[in-house]
């Protein structure tokens, strides 16, 4: 792959995880609480909730 097209990746990527776009926190912050409420869940369903907002 070429520099120049590592770099445009690496500029996509960047916007995308950056709070200046507005899918921001639909595709990546809620999917990682949600990951983080998963972890936790399985050890109790009661923590669940708690380790959604732990993760946001």
């Amino acid at each position: 792959m070429s520099k120049k097209m590592i770099g445009g990746i690496l500029v996509f990527l960047g916007f995308m995880m950056s709070p200046l776009c507005w899918w921001n926190d639909l595709i990546f912050n809620l999917s990682i609480a949600y990951g983080f409420g998963f972890v936790f869940g399985k050890l109790s369903e009661d923590l669940f909730f708690p380790g959604s907002v732990l993760g946001y």
